[in-house]
């Protein structure tokens, strides 16, 4: 099992090798573009404190990253620009954006450089938000009250077979109003974000015959947009 995890990152390296190589020629035409070469130095000066990316978990099944170990494209906002089609990962188990900077050389990117980033996987995007110590959230709604879902990857002990240790992924979904992050777990914690204008939600929701549950966050979006047209 440790020689099939090796080969396998093996493989993701010389994929993303290869896919440096191209991407550029595909979305460059003109290699002497001198906006090219400014928007390179600038994310270069932007992540000078960035660390270079090892490959850490060789000898634990599964991988640390978000929807796939494959580098997929994103777009991410460093400082005050945003940078289109870059080739990421993003580490959950560290909650770290991994940049590939040049073919077979990857950065470590920390909230305090990319506030956001939208991640594209299977035709779907995922945009993500710093929140300081709290890290990288997916932003499923964004008004006065967010709506946000946090991901997280931990390192089960023996979990295969009683020898090997593996990932395990997690979520969990949170209100944040005024700065404050409320964990939803029931109907009740909505309700108690909502308490201002309690009245008012429990009627549209009887009205419109919504059924909130808070396993499906989507459910919760048209009482947020009323919520906030108050």
């Amino acid at each position: 099992m440790e020689g099939f995890a090796s080969d396998r990152r093996k493989l993701i390296l010389v994929l993303a090798f290869i896919t440096g190589w191209i991407m550029p020629a595909l979305s460059s035409p003109n290699p002497n573009n001198t906006d090219n070469h400014q928007d390179t130095n600038y994310i270069r000066q932007q992540l000078h404190n960035g660390r270079v990316w090892e490959k850490r978990y060789d000898q634990v099944s599964g991988h640390e990253f978000f929807m796939t170990e494959a580098l997929s494209e994103a777009s991410l906002t460093i400082g005050e620009r945003t940078f289109n089609d870059q080739l990421i990962w993003y580490d959950i188990y560290n909650d770290r954006i991994v940049l590939m900077v040049r073919p077979g050389f990857f950065i470590e990117v920390t909230g305090e450089n990319a506030v956001r980033f939208t991640f594209r996987y299977l035709n779907a995007s995922y945009l993500f938000r710093y929140f300081g110590e709290k890290g990288y959230f997916h932003l499923l709604h964004e008004g006065r009250v967010l709506l946000v879902r946090k991901y997280v990857k931990t390192i089960k002990k023996n979990a295969v077979n009683g020898s090997f240790d593996a990932f395990e992924e997690g979520a969990s979904d949170y209100l944040i109003k005024e700065g404050n992050f409320t964990r939803i777990r029931s109907r009740k914690d909505l309700f108690n974000v909502l308490k201002d204008r309690e009245t008012e939600v429990r009627h549209f929701i009887r009205e419109q015959d919504i059924w909130v549950n808070p396993k499906r966050p989507e459910s919760i979006i048209p009482v947020l947009i009323f919520y906030e047209s108050l």
